[in-house]
């Protein structure tokens, strides 16, 4: 057998290691959610006003999207599995000092911490899921199962959110981490494979992550100002801002330096062009479950519970999709099955639009949401493949971060534009609050939909002029080598132009 490259993480339990990296998606994808549904009794428990009840999620996007970048890098010239595991154990004890905060102050620097341990967990993740299984089917199951994951993660913590709250209070939802997380660290700590200590070598770039780090929080916060205030807001447009001109400080000092934190090599590579529709999935997976709540709530009057189990249907739509996924991409090819995949998010997106003001769940909600789902699951995975395909493994992790990075600034601003939308309409009363009708609601959201469908129908002709049609071994490898599901070596990869 060919030995591997100096600096891969080698594992001779590559199940285990799936196991161990889907147990940490869980504990993320289930806290992202769960504390989303537990917000309104948690806002009215410690005493934040409508103001900064938001806090308790933009705290937690802020530290996860600012530092993700410098987490992959981090993951890069480091330990992987060390840092995995600090990740996971401060996560742990974030979720611990939540459960116990007194003041909103308290809890809000209790999510913060969650987010930053976050955005070291997330690249590990990834890159570690990139050096453990070749290049080929088993790759592409082993991400099918991560993302299938996070998918039930997602809707676990809808489910738990409600029942978890009005059974044993809402500082249950942070105390249900402990055990997981706890879990977690030990069965890294005894399985996860480590990295040669002849690849950390290099220093960190600092300049480099001080200014992406502050500039794509500064983003984050920006938007998220927006969608409490208004675009023409100073809180608003001045973050983003100057979220923007510390990006292109940000170049600017790439260019000059020796080690930069993130090579442009790794942006250089046909595969990239992979991040434009894995932003578009950020956008229009976090819209759905967003528009479709409102509608629910607003306009057909499902309580807060009742809604989070409506929008159900988009999970398990994606689990499905990202379990054929892998058998669908051998009959299809990259490129077709993003088509397919995207082509059924717009026309879900289109049967939402349609949706009355009488509209019943079973008719016109599940089959719309189930197919937005279904398309993604079927999207996500190759997508993920091509945009970390060919990367050398001092790489990985940086890649991992401009991915995760992507998805959280790309999804937030798209979710604002949309919100906005679905906000449109009305007048305004004597106090300066809009007031509209429940038509006049279910008009604006209808709205958001349609142009969610045009997101997805624009991103079809993005990805059929763009990607790839297939991905092809190089450097001698052969056919079995490339279809080794339990290889700890990656083998090279090269995409082919069309």
């Amino acid at each position: 057998m060919t030995e591997a490259p100096t600096g891969v993480a080698q594992s001779s339990r590559p199940t285990v290691v799936l196991t161990v990296l889907c147990l940490s998606q869980l504990l993320l994808a289930i806290d992202v959610t769960i504390v989303a549904v537990a917000n309104p009794t948690i806002g009215a428990a410690l005493g934040f006003d409508d103001s900064s009840l938001q806090w308790t999620i933009t705290a937690y996007a802020l530290t996860y999207g600012g530092f993700l970048l410098l987490g992959g890098r981090v993951a890069d010239l480091f330990d992987r599995r060390t840092l995995f595991v600090a990740g996971i154990a401060g996560f742990t004890v974030a979720s611990i000092i939540g459960a116990a905060a007194q003041s909103p102050v308290q809890l809000v620097g209790a999510r913060a911490l969650q987010g930053l341990c976050a955005a070291a967990i997330s690249p590990c993740t990834l890159s570690i899921l990139a050096s453990t299984f070749a290049e080929g089917p088993g790759r592409r199951r082993a991400y099918g199962l991560w993302a299938a994951t996070g998918s039930l993660g997602g809707a676990v913590g809808f489910l738990l959110g409600g029942l978890l709250t009005s059974g044993f209070g809402w500082r249950s939802i942070f105390l249900i981490n402990a055990p997981v997380g706890f879990i977690a660290v030990l069965c890294g700590l005894r399985w996860l494979p480590r990295v040669s200590q002849e690849v950390l070598r290099q220093k960190l770039d600092l300049p480099g992550a001080i200014t992406i780090t502050l500039g794509s929080g500064l983003i984050i916060f920006g938007v998220s100002e927006a969608e409490s205030r208004t675009w023409s807001s100073a809180m608003s447009w001045g973050p983003m801002v100057g979220g923007v001109v510390l990006g292109l400080v940000f170049i600017a000092i790439e260019r000059r330096t020796v080690q930069p934190l993130l090579p442009f090599r790794v942006l250089r590579r046909r595969g990239s062009v992979a991040l434009v529709p894995l932003v578009m999935i950020a956008v229009l997976s976090n819209a759905t479950v967003y528009l479709t709540a409102l509608f629910l709530q607003d306009v057909l009057g499902y309580s807060a519970g009742e809604s989070g189990a409506a929008v159900l249907g988009l999970p398990v739509g994606f689990g499905i999709g990202v379990n054929i996924s892998a058998w669908l991409v051998d009959r299809l090819g990259l490129r077709r099955q993003a088509v397919v995949g995207f082509v059924m998010i717009g026309l879900s997106c289109a049967w939402l639009a349609r949706s009355s003001d009488e509209a019943r769940w079973v008719t016109s909600v599940l089959p719309g949401t189930f197919g937005v789902g279904l398309g993604l699951g079927i999207t996500l995975v190759v997508l993920i493949t091509t945009v970390t395909s060919g990367v050398a493994q001092h790489d990985q992790g940086v890649v991992a971060g401009v991915y995760g990075m992507s998805q959280q600034i790309g999804g937030a601003v798209g979710l604002a534009v949309l919100a906005s939308i679905a906000a449109s309409g009305g007048v305004a009363d004597a106090a300066g609050e809009l007031v509209r009708t429940v038509a006049q609601q279910a008009t604006a959201i209808r709205t958001a939909f349609v142009v969610g469908a045009g997101i997805a129908a624009a991103t079809v002709v993005v990805v059929f002029a763009t990607l790839p049609k297939r991905m092809e071994l190089i450097e001698g490898q052969t056919a079995t080598a490339h279809d080794a599901a339990m290889s700890a070596i990656p083998g090279e990869m090269t995409i082919l132009d069309p």
